[in-house]
């Protein structure tokens, strides 16, 4: 939601919360939901390569899971790969 609103800064900060309440609980598909919301966020302020960090350890737990959507993670580290580097909102 505050992505989609232009505050993308704040969506990081409620992402952070919410990623350490995940494992805390050690709800593996939640966070690897909640890594895929941080990286897309990161990539909307410009930091490329902390998006694909969040997208490669969402991807190792959708594999563990046996969950297909890992393929569209690994799509998406592809394509962050050939994008470039903007400068942040």
């Amino acid at each position: 939601m505050l992505l989609s609103q232009q505050q993308p800064r704040a969506a990081l900060d409620h992402l952070d919360t919410a990623l350490t309440l995940r494992r805390g609980s050690r709800e593996r598909w939640g966070e690897a939901e909640t890594l895929i919301a941080r990286a897309e966020t990161l990539t909307a302020l410009g930091q490329p390569t902390a998006a694909r960090a969040n997208y490669r350890e969402a991807a190792n737990i959708l594999a563990e899971l046996d969950d297909p959507r890992v393929t569209d993670v690994q799509a998406r580290i592809a394509t962050l790969s050939t994008q470039p580097q903007h400068n942040p909102m």
